[in-house]
């Protein structure tokens, strides 16, 4: 491809360009021409008139620049042209971005010591929303897994550093020893928890209804049958009230605890038991259906919010306000569709 320099005042604008350029797209470009320099000529045809580039053109006005590199598609034929323009602005609808690529690469460029992260195109806004995702991801990651790994009853596994670490410890979370032992001396305020409950998942039903036509399905219980285990559904999966956990951390000030829906009184019973006052009903719109046998297919998931009235041991009344306000309404929606913006954070938060 031959590329020559014009004089700015060569160029002619195509009359009827239907891209529309706003000036912050003209201020981008003239950013990185000035930042990265020529990295595409403007393409004419014949006649000088522009086939691709005229936001190119506009910024290179903007810095008063006096010559441009051109490439003269003169092989091509006023039809094409006119394609050629269409296709060259079109083609840019697309694409789309890969989120989880690209907090990285913005990670990455931060990290070189890059020092104007708005040279990509983003916004600050943007730019921050992408790095604190690529942070979190980095943060979540976890070394390869051993040939063999083992987590016995008991082990507590430390997980981080500082006041970042994770603990998590192979133990039960009714067991008061327990959650002693992995709290240590630790007061956590808020609780925010989707529990094991009443799924009551079977995958053998068919079996004793003579409807598996694809042989006997294997058994529930972690797909291995243990000695003693007669149950074919999960075993431990009907209960739905895990109050007497949650009561075990007795410094909980506030609370938001996820349910199955027929399950809404026992839960909302068990919290109430407990010392848990004002409980307000969330429901999360998930913006898809999830399949089962009932005759309506579930598309939300309710959650009760509770909170104490004061601090344990204390006539000090909760303060609320750190874990949510009075401005939210109580409904969350998520757009699984597309990632609109930059980042999957579609929930409103709660």
């Amino acid at each position: 491809m031959k590329i020559v320099q014009w004089a700015i005042d060569r160029l002619i604008p195509y009359a009827r360009n239907a891209r529309k350029i706003p000036h912050d797209a003209i201020d981008n470009v003239a950013a990185s021409i000035k930042e990265f320099g020529w990295r595409q000529p403007i393409v004419v045809d014949a006649q000088g008139v522009i086939i691709a580039g005229h936001a190119r053109l506009l910024a290179a006005r903007k810095l008063n620049l006096t010559e441009v590199p051109v490439h003269v598609a003169d092989s091509l034929s006023p039809a094409q042209v006119k394609a050629y323009r269409l296709m060259d602005n079109r083609s840019h609808d697309e694409t789309s971005w890969d989120f989880e690529l690209l907090g990285p690469e913005l990670l990455d460029l931060q990290n070189l010591g890059y020092g104007n992260l708005e040279l990509t195109g983003f916004d600050p806004k943007e730019i921050d929303d992408l790095l604190l995702v690529a942070a979190d991801d980095q943060a979540n990651s976890v070394p390869p897994l051993p040939d063999n790994p083992v987590s016995r009853p008991g082990d507590l596994w430390l997980c981080g550093d500082g006041r970042r670490q994770h603990r998590v410890l192979c133990s039960d979370a009714a067991s008061a020893e327990a959650v002693a032992r992995l709290l240590g001396e630790r007061k956590p305020k808020l609780l925010v928890t989707d529990p094991p409950y009443g799924i009551e998942l079977d995958s053998e039903w068919r079996d004793r209804a003579g409807l598996n036509g694809c042989g006997p399905a294997e058994s529930s219980h972690r797909k291995t049958r243990t000695e003693g285990h007669t149950e074919t559904a999960i075993s431990g999966d009907r209960r739905a009230d895990w109050s007497e956990a949650f009561e075990l951390a007795p410094s909980i000030q506030v609370a938001y605890v996820w349910h199955a829906s027929v399950f809404t009184r026992e839960v909302l019973n068990g919290l109430l038991r407990i010392g848990f006052l004002y409980p307000q009903q969330i429901i999360w719109n998930k913006g898809r259906t999830v399949l089962t046998r009932t005759h309506y297919w579930y598309q939300y998931e309710p959650c009760w919010y509770v909170r104490k009235r004061t601090l344990p041991g204390s006539a000090r009344p909760v303060r609320t306000r750190r874990y949510g306000t009075r401005h939210r309404r109580n409904s969350s929606w998520v757009d699984r569709t597309k990632r609109n913006s930059i980042t999957q954070r579609r929930s409103r938060s709660i």
